[in-house]
C-alpha cells in the first residue's frame, strides 16, 4: 500500500558524557594534590611549565565540553517534553561553549526538521556529520538527512543519503525500508509524469467528440444534397417506380 515517507527513526545522539566526567574529576583531583610548594618548584624547569599549561588547558577544555553535555542533557529534556523553543536555546548554549559537540548540531537538525525548515535541518545535519564520532552515528545522520530530502520531495538525494547509510550501516533494516520507500515515491512520479492530465484527457474527450459531430453534420448535408438531385432529375409526368 502507499505510505509516506516515515520519520519515527529520527535518531538522538549516544552519549558519551561519562569519559569526560572522568577526565575532569582525574584533572581535578590532580589539581588539589599539588601543594604551592610543589607548583612552584615545577614551574622552574621550561618544560615542567609546558606540561602544566597543557594540563591546565586541558583540564579547562574538559570543563567547558562537559558545561556544553550538560547544556545539551538539559536540552534533551525539554525536547522530550516538547518544548522546542526552550531546548533549541539550551543547544545553541552548548555549541558556543563547544562548537565540536555534533550532538546539539544533529539536535537543532531534529527541531528545524519538526517545524517543516528542511533546508535548516540539512545545514544542521552537514555540520554535525562534519563532527561525528564514528561510522554508526554518521549512518544515523545520513539517514536523518535522507528523510529531509524526502521532505522537499528530493527524491534522488534522499535515495543517495540512504544508500550512503545503507553502505556504513547495512545490516539496519529500516534504513533499507525507507530507501525502498524512496525509491517507490520517485517510480509514481515518473509514471505520472508520463500519464496524460485529467485535463488533457477531457480536452481530447471533447475534442473527439467535436469531430464527431462535425461529421453527422457533413453526412447529413451529404444526404440532403443527394435527395434534391433525385428530385430534379424526375421527369414531369413520367412515374416513379
Amino acid at each position: 500500500p502507499r505510505k509516506p515517507l516515515v520519520n519515527s527513526n529520527m535518531v538522538n545522539y549516544y552519549s558519551y558524557s561519562h569519559w569526560l566526567i572522568a577526565l575532569a574529576l582525574l584533572f581535578m583531583i590532580l589539581s588539589a594534590t599539588i601543594s604551592e610548594r610543589s607548583r612552584k618548584k615545577i614551574l622552574q624547569g621550561s618544560k615542567a611549565k609546558a606540561t602544566i599549561y597543557f594540563l591546565v588547558l586541558f583540564s579547562s577544555t574538559c570543563a567547558n565540553g562537559q558545561k556544553a553535555i550538560d547544556k545539551i542533557m538539559q536540552g534533551d529534556e525539554s525536547y522530550a517534553k516538547g518544548q522546542m523553543t526552550e531546548a533549541e536555546q539550551q543547544y545553541q548554549q552548548a555549541l558556543k561553549m563547544d562548537a565540536s559537540v555534533w550532538q546539539a548540531q544533529l539536535q537543532l537538525g531534529n527541531i528545524a526538521y519538526k517545524r517543516g525548515k528542511f533546508e535548516d535541518a540539512l545545514n544542521f545535519y552537514k555540520a554535525s556529520l562534519q563532527n561525528k564520532m564514528n561510522d554508526e552515528d554518521a549512518s544515523a545522520i545520513m539517514n536523518n538527512m535522507g528523510l529531509a530530502y524526502a521532505r522537499q520531495k528530493k527524491l534522488e538525494q534522499a535515495v543517495e543519503a540512504f544508500k550512503q547509510a545503507i553502505r556504513i550501516n547495512p545490516g539496519d533494516e529500516e534504513l533499507k525500508n525507507n530507501l525502498n520507500m524512496a525509491l517507490d515515491e520517485m517510480m509514481r512520479n515518473r509514471n505520472n509524469a508520463n500519464q496524460p492530465s485529467k485535463d488533457t484527457t477531457k480536452q481530447n474527450k471533447q475534442q473527439t467528440e467535436d469531430r464527431l459531430n462535425a461529421l453527422q453534420e457533413e453526412e447529413k448535408k451529404i444526404r440532403q444534397n443527394l435527395m434534391k438531385q433525385k428530385k430534379s432529375s424526375k421527369v414531369p409526368g413520367s412515374k416513379n417506380w
